[in-house]
């Protein structure tokens, strides 16, 4: 082919996800392993369900002291300085539950906040 040895290497393992790399044998093993991870999903959530308290998401209750620590928010900072997104993402998380969650009632229930 005159490939180099990284374009050698895509094309063999675009070729084994598609399972076309052995054949029939590769499509079999690659159709049991996607198989396989659909039913991981579906059995852990079913676990889940069975599992959770009665009457709640399945969350955990909420601490009744729920101060942050000084090196925790600290620990948060420097995260959301490094990684924008996530701290974005925490800053949302945060406000939906202080103005969403724990001004309504049935979801204050589900979440365990009493």
């Amino acid at each position: 082919y005159g490939y180099g040895a990284i374009s050698y290497s895509l094309d063999t393992m675009v070729s084994t996800h598609m399972g076309t790399q052995l054949g029939l044998f590769s499509r079999v093993m690659m159709t049991l392993l996607c198989v396989l991870a659909i039913w991981s999903v579906i059995s852990a959530s079913v676990m889940f369900w069975k599992r959770r308290r009665p009457g709640t998401l399945g969350i955990p209750r909420r601490p009744v002291d729920v101060r942050l620590a000084k090196r925790v928010s600290i620990t948060a900072v420097v995260m959301a300085i490094i990684f924008p997104v996530w701290g974005l993402t925490a800053a949302i998380v945060l406000a939906f539950d202080k103005f969403v969650i724990r001004r309504t009632k049935p979801l204050r229930v589900a979440f365990g906040q009493k």
